[in-house]
């Protein structure tokens, strides 16, 4: 199975962000070997979403929001 590209991890993870009432802007993401990692609001302290998706299946691993 190939990886999910980059474009495909970001879609995941607005539509994650909408489905919690999350903010998706500033949006930054990262090649984290067996992960992508994307945090929005990159330039602020709070009010930022960090998700953890699985490159192979495409799952959201792990999700916190930073409250402001």
């Amino acid at each position: 199975m190939q990886n999910i590209s980059k474009e495909k991890a970001l879609k995941i993870a607005e539509q994650e962000c909408k489905k919690e009432n999350w903010n998706f802007e500033n949006v930054s993401i990262s090649d984290e070997k067996d992960r992508w990692f994307v945090l929005t609001n990159k330039s602020f302290r709070g009010g930022n979403a960090l998700l953890y998706i699985d490159k192979k299946t495409g799952e959201i691993i792990n999700k916190t929001y930073n409250q402001k």
